[in-house]
């Protein structure tokens, strides 16, 4: 899980052990691949460059193009993301393709943050090879707040007096200890006076 939510506090380091763990259990004859995902699934590292990298070099790898990347600022879309995965990994042509009765697994690594559109499931048939195993990420304390841009329906004419006003909607867990907050525009250098 590569969304926004994963900005805050140590999830982004949290996620990274969670890899370890996962390459630590990983044998020679297993095809590993990275995948992020946040609105949409972006490869770090496919299957097939998986098995086309030197089988010493494999882990360590995958680790530094883990490294090199971060959360980013979108919202989250993990039914969709598990949905294409799971269909890459039933779909694999790997080396055990002709063989492979023990089935494929699939590791969510997420702070399985609510509002992460899981329900893009329901009408999902998902891979009887497939298997699903979710190592979750947390923080020590829950305080889960974010901003999602209003748009006025298409058939809704624009309100003159409102000119181009900016409406957002700011949501927050349940059990968090904030309940206000202050949205304000900002760069990389800081706050910008508005």
């Amino acid at each position: 899980d590569a969304s926004a939510s994963m900005q805050r506090g140590d999830l982004w380091q949290q996620a990274s052990r969670r890899v370890d763990e996962v390459l630590s259990g990983v044998t020679p004859a297993d095809e590993v691949g990275l995948f992020f995902f946040d609105r949409s699934v972006r490869p770090a590292m496919t299957f097939s460059e998986w098995t086309q990298t030197d089988p010493a070099q494999r882990a360590a790898t995958l680790r530094l193009r883990l490294a090199s990347a971060g959360p980013t600022w979108s919202g989250t879309k993990a039914g969709e993301a598990l949905a294409t995965v799971a269909d890459l990994l039933a779909e694999a042509e790997g080396s055990q393709r002709a063989t492979d009765s023990t089935g494929r697994q699939l590791v969510l690594i997420s702070d399985m943050q609510q509002g992460g559109n899981i329900e893009a499931l329901q009408g999902y048939q998902w891979p009887a090879n497939v298997l699903l195993e979710v190592k979750p990420v947390a923080l020590k304390r829950s305080a889960n707040a974010s901003v999602q841009l209003v748009e006025d329906a298409a058939d809704v004419a624009p309100d003159p007096e409102a000119g181009d006003r900016l409406r957002v909607r700011v949501t927050n867990q349940a059990e968090s200890e904030r309940e206000q907050f202050t949205l304000a525009w900002a760069n990389v250098q800081g706050p910008v006076a508005g």
